[in-house]
């Protein structure tokens, strides 16, 4: 029986159409010192695609 690898799907969101998506990194703190254009394009999360996709979807094989 494959296992679920947790820290994938900690990290992960998958959308009900099957899209992967993925936090926007340097945004915990330390962001006074960033631009305000910087900031708002971290907002948000970012979808992964391509062969990066396929090996998170070999990690998650439950859902």
């Amino acid at each position: 029986m494959l296992k679920t690898r947790k820290s994938i799907t900690k990290r992960i969101k998958i959308t009900s159409s099957g899209k992967l998506l993925r936090r926007v990194s340097r945004k915990n703190h330390f962001n006074a010192k960033e631009r305000r254009a910087t900031q708002l394009r971290a907002k948000g999360a970012r979808t992964i695609e391509g062969m990066r996709s396929r090996k998170i979807w070999a990690g998650i094989p439950h859902n």
